[in-house]
């Protein structure tokens, strides 16, 4: 199904992302063990509370290593749930109760779409987010897994399953941004073209913070401009 993008008349191109002009053929391959590096080297992020006032959910951000490249698991959410249907999105959904934040996307990445937690190893997270229509946050941690996980997804929230390479995502092809709103209301919207599928939203930003993380550090090395 297509998905619903609720672009303004007045967007506009915005700019280029912190990795331009990187060559995604000749870029080193990014391995889990890269994120681990990028995610343990954090000192601007503030320590996650256990609970906040307010709606909360949490997300995880599946990683896993194969032919020597990390992996990102993403989903397609089905046509007839209340928010965001049709989608693509982390395994994640509403906190129940006291769980944690943590707790949270590891329960929810299971209900969806049959990872175990058990070999889930949060490596770190990122930034915590905000939605635009209820100012809910959503908090983002990254799980590295041991291989190739058997995915079974919820028919009840996930028409689609699938993985990409963080090295695909650097194609110049694969991403562009938008500028939505003018003023003091405008706000940078990201796009990944890839596998047939449009990621945009907080997924997209989830994924431009990750590639920022363990790319720009990296791009100080030999020239990869191609």
């Amino acid at each position: 199904m297509s998905q619903i993008i609720p672009r303004p008349d007045a967007a506009r191109p915005g700019g280029p992302p912190p990795w331009d002009g990187w060559s995604a053929a000749l870029a080193p391959p990014i391995t889990t063990s890269d994120l681990r590096e990028a995610l343990s080297g954090r000192t601007d992020l503030p320590v996650i509370p256990e609970t906040e006032d307010g709606p909360q959910s949490a997300v995880l951000v599946p990683v896993f290593e194969e032919d020597g490249r990390a992996r990102v698991i993403l989903t397609r959410r089905t046509a007839w749930l209340r928010s965001h249907s049709g989608q693509v999105a982390f395994p994640g959904g509403r906190v129940d109760g006291d769980e944690t934040f943590e707790r949270a996307a590891l329960r929810e990445a299971e209900e969806e779409v049959g990872i175990d937690p058990s070999s889930v190893e949060i490596i770190g997270h990122l930034n915590r987010l905000f939605t635009v229509s209820s100012g809910a946050g959503i908090h983002p941690f990254v799980g590295s897994l041991p291989s190739r996980p058997t995915l079974r997804p919820n028919p009840a929230e996930v028409d689609r399953a699938f993985d990409v390479a963080l090295n695909d995502l650097l194609a110049g092809d694969v991403f562009h941004s938008e500028v939505w709103g003018v003023g003091e209301t405008a706000r940078e919207v990201n796009f990944f073209e890839i596998d047939g599928e449009t990621i945009w939203g907080a997924t997209a930003k989830m994924l431009h913070e990750l590639l920022t993380l363990v790319t720009v550090p990296r791009s100080t090395g030999p020239d990869l401009r191609g």
